[in-house]
């Protein structure tokens, strides 16, 4: 009854997100600062078939796919310099908790402040990392929870101080990371990204340096090409490691991935497939999403790993300790986002 009780809470949650009454929180407390409540609430039903089923059980359930709500305060100090401060936490709403839905032990995603104007910007805190926005973002576009597993990115990291500049008409982002984060081992970690849009395309490259037990250092190129109603997104990833035994991370691992979205009015269909050395091997995912309403959408997906990467157990995660031998699957999900 209390599994019952919190899965009927959650599906509430999302449900009201169907009510145009619902919409983005501006707040005015302070003049002269704007300040926002937002969020985003989304979760899906699934049905989940492992390869190994000797190891995992089929099953059918729920499962949350990132949702967040947050906090925004900006002002202006010049006429070339806003300061703002945003603060944001995940919400497992299959689970009814604050945390993210893959058990990293997360309790926020953002809290960073942050200085912007013409010039770029610089931020400290916790955030988004140059690497991914560069390099992963192209090709992780679609709504459920299996959406972006296949890179070698680290999303988001805390004890981060981070800056993003025009440099001769290229954009260079970059970020240094210190401290061990939600049990991790690494000693800190450098990234540096360069983009370039030139015409309908969006191209890319970065490193993330990473300073750990095994030294790391990931290598990534990236495009992305927007025609219309079409958009394809590509990225090669490499790694250069002191780990030399199979697995994740291996020396000289690769990953790659393509993705193709096509909208028509209030349909997009979209499709990714990778190959992700260490973490998945051959990938598809595939999914159609219908914006009814300008803040809410449904969708319905498809994903199959050949070997383990994120097929779980119910309501858990790939980095629960699961058990060997999995050997992937697939699942089916379909859901329901709002955004606030």
């Amino acid at each position: 009854m209390k599994k019952t009780n919190k899965l009927l809470m959650a599906m509430t949650l999302v449900a009201a997100g169907t009510q145009p009454a619902v919409a983005a929180m501006e707040l005015d407390l302070i003049e002269g600062v704007d300040m926002s409540v937002y969020g985003s609430l989304r979760l899906g039903a699934e049905s989940v078939k492992p390869s190994n089923e000797a190891a995992l059980n089929d099953y059918t359930g729920f499962r949350d796919a990132y949702s967040r709500v947050g906090f925004n305060a900006s002002t202006a100090l010049t006429d070339d310099v806003t300061a703002s401060i945003t603060y944001e936490v995940p919400l497992d709403l299959a689970n009814a908790r604050v945390g993210t839905p893959d058990d990293k032990g997360e309790k926020v995603r953002v809290a960073k402040f942050q200085l912007s104007g013409d010039w770029g910007n610089v931020w400290i805190g916790q955030g988004w990392l140059p690497y991914y926005n560069a390099i992963s973002y192209k090709v992780d576009l679609l709504d459920s929870y299996y959406t972006g597993w296949a890179t070698f990115a680290n999303f988001r990291r805390a004890e981060t101080i981070a800056f993003s500049v025009p440099v001769a008409g290229l954009n260079v982002s970059g970020a240094y990371s210190e401290g061990n984060q939600n049990g991790s081992t690494v000693e800190h970690r450098t990234q540096l990204a360069v983009t370039k849009n030139i015409g309908n395309w969006a191209l890319a490259a970065a490193v993330d340096d990473v300073e750990q037990a095994l030294d790391v250092t990931y290598y990534g190129l990236a495009a992305g090409y927007t025609s219309g109603p079409w958009y394809v997104g590509a990225k090669y990833e490499t790694v250069s490691s002191d780990k030399t035994t199979s697995g994740y991370n291996e020396d000289g691992s690769e990953m790659y991935n393509l993705l193709v979205a096509y909208t028509s009015g209030l349909h997009t269909y979209q499709a990714t497939a990778a190959q992700a050395d260490g973490f998945g091997e051959s990938i598809f995912h595939a999914g159609w999403r219908y914006q009814f309403h300008p803040k809410t959408r449904v969708f319905v997906e498809y994903y199959s790993e050949e070997e383990t990467a994120v097929i779980a157990e119910e309501r858990q995660s790939s980095l629960n300790n699961w058990p060997t031998g999995s050997g992937g699957g697939e699942a089916v999900t379909v859901g329901l986002r709002y955004d606030f």
